[in-house]
């Protein structure tokens, strides 16, 4: 667990991207990995989800979720409308993704592998399952956000995927001292 009094707040550059038709995706090289994505059934455990999110955000300062009250993590996880999918290489966890539902458009709200599956590309796989079930719901528009806090390769990966830049702006986020 991290010591909150240990962050400080900085401006952080935010993209803010979307992708306005589902791409087609070839899994035939990914055809000898033994890999599942599932969604978790609801009622999502408070203290599991907590897990899986600093597992693969604490090194990229995914800290927000930290300063909700059990009650208000716990109503805004099992919303109807949110979705938290794990991914999985043979038993091992490897990453999860949580959606946000809304009528128009699916916001792939976080994504990201452990650090033990990061730069095995397994990150590509991964994405394309979590654009492939976005557009499952059959939105409008997949949009997603990335910041210069998040993985170095994060913006080019998304974009090579098809989502396009639409903004960027300058936010407060908190950060390791």
């Amino acid at each position: 667990m991290i010591d909150i009094s240990q962050l400080i707040t900085k401006p952080v550059q935010v993209y803010y991207l979307i992708m306005n038709s589902k791409p087609a995706f070839d899994y035939n090289k990914w055809q000898e990995i033994n890999y599942s994505f599932q969604e978790l059934a609801k009622l999502i455990n408070v203290f599991y989800y907590l897990n899986i999110y600093q597992s693969v955000g604490l090194k990229y300062n995914w800290y927000d979720r930290l300063f909700l009250s059990e009650i208000e993590l716990e109503g805004l996880i099992n919303k109807p409308n949110t979705i938290v999918s794990e991914f999985k290489i043979g038993e091992n966890f490897a990453g999860w993704a949580e959606f946000v539902c809304e009528p128009d458009f699916v916001e792939i709200q976080y994504f990201g592998l452990t650090k033990e599956y990061i730069g095995k590309g397994f990150g590509k796989l991964f994405l394309n399952l979590c654009v492939e079930k976005a557009w499952s719901f059959k939105p409008l528009r997949v949009q997603l956000n990335t910041c210069e806090l998040d993985h170095k390769n994060a913006l080019n990966v998304y974009k090579s995927l098809g989502f396009i830049e639409y903004k960027t702006q300058i936010e407060l986020r908190k950060v390791s001292k």
